[in-house]
């Protein structure tokens, strides 16, 4: 698994994410960051980074609905998000261990008085 490190309200944060999708991750850290900066400067100094990160989410909402309203008024629609690759299954013998020592502990749990 990649990882990438996002600068968003003066803090860093690293996250986890598929391989080839760091770019696409560290451009939208960006925009989330821009809109936290843009917040701080409607807030205001004397806000918490909660309240600016939750104005910086409002914000791009709003952008997107704007967007969104957009490409209604042309007769187009946003496709939906794509779904979030599923984590990879544990094999099969990891699996195959589980069930066999939950299955021990089933019958410790029968032999007790």
């Amino acid at each position: 698994m990649a990882s990438v490190t996002l600068d968003v309200a003066g803090r860093r944060y690293t996250i986890g994410c598929q391989p080839g999708d760091e770019k696409r991750l560290t451009e939208l850290g960006q925009m989330i960051d821009d809109k936290a900066k843009k917040s701080l400067e409607i807030l205001g100094g004397d806000t918490t980074e909660a309240r600016r990160l939750l104005f910086a989410g409002l914000l791009l909402a709003d952008a997107l609905t704007d967007a969104q309203a957009a490409l209604a008024d042309q007769g187009a629609t946003l496709a939906p998000a794509p779904t979030p690759t599923a984590a990879p299954a544990p094999n099969q013998a990891a699996l195959d261990a589980l069930a066999a020592r939950l299955e021990r502990l089933a019958d410790k749990l029968e032999q007790q008085p």
